[in-house]
């Protein structure tokens, strides 16, 4: 691997999949030939489910060390018991201060109430995700702040939308060369492990077969939310969102 991939790498989660009697979780990064600076993390604290995607601009090891500082950013903040907005606003004054306002990072937050059903989310310059729910996709309508590293003093907003059972939701980068929403409608009852190898695919093939035939430009990234229930109760799934760039 290239340093930049090594890097990459080493910020990404130990495992791709989590499940849990309320939600089942995958996501997959799919590394461009030079390396961008997508990134992906989660953490079940107790009864929160922390989420985040992230990119930084750039490529190479130019983007993979705001990339590392931001999810590093973030996990301290969490840490330290901080709420989204809390978060954000830190790892946005970390990027600028360390890179000398040299590039951004836009990115979705999440906090997900495993209790209640409820997702609080902080939208920093990022694509929507979009909902599968009863068999139609829709994005979830997010006002969006600025990128964190812009400018160190952005305040950011925190969102709030709830989950019902059978909700699968669903954040992508980099797969605007794919028909989506239809992939996703034809495999809503897929296990999220197997929607991120079926979207994945469909990336590289659509990238390999199209007009201009070569290989990824920009990291795909992939994670996926399937909600069963705050009761902890497995449904079918029926819904799903997703983030397209």
């Amino acid at each position: 691997m290239s340093l930049a991939a090594e890097i990459q790498r080493q910020r990404l989660p130990d495992a791709f999949t989590c499940e849990a009697g309320q939600f089942t979780l995958a996501a997959w990064l799919e590394p461009a030939s030079t390396v961008g600076g997508d990134a992906f993390d989660y953490v079940l604290d107790g009864d929160r489910l922390f989420l985040s995607m992230t990119d930084a601009m750039g490529h190479d090891v130019d983007a993979a060390m705001p990339a590392t500082l931001t999810v590093g950013s973030l996990r301290n903040s969490r840490r330290a018991d901080q709420d989204l907005a809390e978060m954000a606003a830190t790892a946005g004054r970390a990027i600028a201060e360390h890179r000398s306002g040299l590039g951004f990072v836009t990115g979705l937050l999440l906090d997900v109430r495993l209790d209640e059903g409820t997702v609080r989310v902080v939208n920093a310059g990022h694509p929507l995700p979009l909902l599968l729910r009863g068999g139609r996709v829709q994005p979830v309508e997010l006002q969006p702040n600025l990128p964190l590293g812009v400018l160190p003093e952005t305040e950011y907003a925190v969102q709030e939308f709830a989950l019902e059972p059978g909700d699968r939701r669903m954040q992508e980068r980099n797969a605007h060369d794919v028909d989506l929403e239809g992939l996703l409608v034809r495999n809503a009852d897929v296990h999220p492990r197997q929607l991120m190898q079926i979207l994945t695919s469909a990336v590289q093939e659509a990238v390999e077969h199209g007009p201009r035939s070569t290989s990824l430009a920009d990291d795909a990234t992939a994670l996926c939310l399937q909600w069963h229930g705050s009761g902890g109760t497995r449904r079918s799934a029926a819904g799903a969102s997703s983030t397209p760039r």
